[in-house]
Parts: structure tokens; C-alpha cells; sequence
């Protein structure tokens, strides 16, 4: 277990985050500056201590979201998420903080906070959580038989259901994303989970990839090698 000291913190960051998550008190600036990058910075030790509850989300990350995404609990996309204070909380307490540790404890947190949080966003905010260590995370453990597997699959699941029933995205955005981080590992595995895919709008997508994509039709991608088998996705 953590120290008692470092107990203190997160149990105070949990407590400072709910004396306004009903917004009944919370301006805009207050909610501003609860999730700037600075403060966020000064938590991000406590807050990555806070897989002692592993596996089970701390309270404190609840009530974080509560004032971040105000809708999230509903699953309802929520329009009125702040884009920079999303960004600051997503950068510097998941992407470089809990997915840059070797901790499987706290990559698992990570994709859990992906989880809870993907229903509620949109296409832009969803952008802001495709990130160089987090896809790597799932490139990592999509195909083989690692402690984070089953999560990064259903994380992976959960994103291309997505992406299938928004008809108002552009798929080809996130997947460049995607590929420029990941290469053509996850690019297939969303290839042939029904996400619809245009080269045209793709500019991004190394040529050799859209070349193999092009040969790779029916689930033949399976067989020659680019993808093992994940359930419930090919």
C-alpha cells in the first residue's frame, strides 16, 4: 500500500474535486483551473499511487470526470466537455503519466479511464485521447495472452463500435492517428471490424499499408500474417 502521507493526498484530491462536482458552485474559471495543466501536474504522483485500489477506479478519478465530462455517467455524447481541460487531464495524468510507467497495474487504469470516458466524446475529443504511449499500450497487448489483453481488446472493441455507428465522423482521421503510431497492426484490426476506410482521405496511411489493405479482402488479412485472431472483432 502507498504511505499513509500519500493515502492523505489522494483521499484530499479526491475530497477537493467533489466539493464541486455538482457545478452548483463551480464558475467555469474554478473548473478551468481545477484541470489546468499545472495543478494537474502537482496531483499526478498522488493520483498515479491510486492503483492501490487495482482493480477498481478510486473515487478520485470519478469525481475528476464528474467535473470534466459532467454527462459521462449518462453514456450520452456531452457537447459541453472544455477541449483544453480534457486535453491537460488526458496528457498529463494518463498518456505520461500511467501509460509511461512499466506498472500493468496502472496501464490497466489508463485503459479503463478510456472505457469510461470514450461514450461521452465526440469525434474531436475523442482525437485528444489517441496517443502515442496509449495505442502502443493496446498494439502491446491486443494479440497476445498479457495481463492487459482482455482490456486492450475490449478497448479496441469499444472504439471501432464507435466509429462504426457515428455517422457523423471521419474515421480516416483517427486512423491515421492510429497508424502513425501503432503501424499497420491495429490499421487492420479496425480494417476489418467494419470501420470503412478511404485511401482518398487517408493521405496519412504509409503507401505499403493502404498496398496490403488493397489485397486483403474477406478476412484474408488473418491469413496472411498481418493480424492474429481477436474475438469479437474479425
Amino acid at each position: 500500500l502507498p504511505s499513509n502521507s500519500i493515502l492523505s493526498s489522494i483521499d484530499f484530491t479526491r475530497d477537493k474535486f467533489e466539493d464541486h462536482d455538482d457545478f452548483s458552485g463551480a464558475t467555469p474559471m474554478a473548473i478551468e483551473q481545477l484541470f489546468s495543466r499545472s495543478h494537474l501536474e502537482s496531483l499526478s504522483k498522488c493520483l498515479k499511487m491510486s492503483t492501490y485500489s487495482h482493480p477498481r477506479m478510486h473515487g478520485s478519478w470519478e469525481s475528476m470526470l464528474r467535473l470534466l465530462i459532467p454527462g459521462y455517467e449518462s453514456n450520452e455524447i456531452d457537447q459541453t466537455i472544455n477541449l483544453a481541460s480534457l486535453d491537460n487531464f488526458w496528457n498529463v495524468l494518463v498518456e505520461n503519466s500511467l501509460f509511461a510507467s512499466p506498472s500493468h497495474e496502472r496501464k490497466y487504469l489508463g485503459i479503463l479511464l478510456f472505457k469510461t470516458m470514450l461514450p461521452s466524446l465526440d469525434q474531436s475529443a475523442t482525437e485528444i485521447l489517441i496517443t502515442k504511449n496509449f495505442i502502443k499500450c493496446l498494439g502491446n497487448n491486443v494479440n497476445k495472452q498479457t495481463y492487459l489483453n482482455r482490456a486492450s481488446v475490449q478497448a479496441v472493441e469499444l472504439l471501432a463500435e464507435k466509429i462504426r455507428n457515428s455517422e457523423d465522423w471521419n474515421p480516416d482521421k483517427i486512423l491515421c492517428r492510429i497508424s502513425d503510431y501503432s503501424g499497420n497492426q491495429l490499421y487492420h484490426i479496425f480494417k476489418n471490424s467494419g470501420v470503412k476506410i478511404d485511401p482518398v482521405k487517408a493521405p496519412g496511411i504509409p503507401v505499403e499499408i493502404l498496398e496490403s489493405l488493397s489485397n486483403c479482402k474477406d478476412g484474408n488479412a488473418l491469413q496472411q500474417g498481418h493480424i492474429s485472431r481477436i474475438p469479437g472483432i474479425v
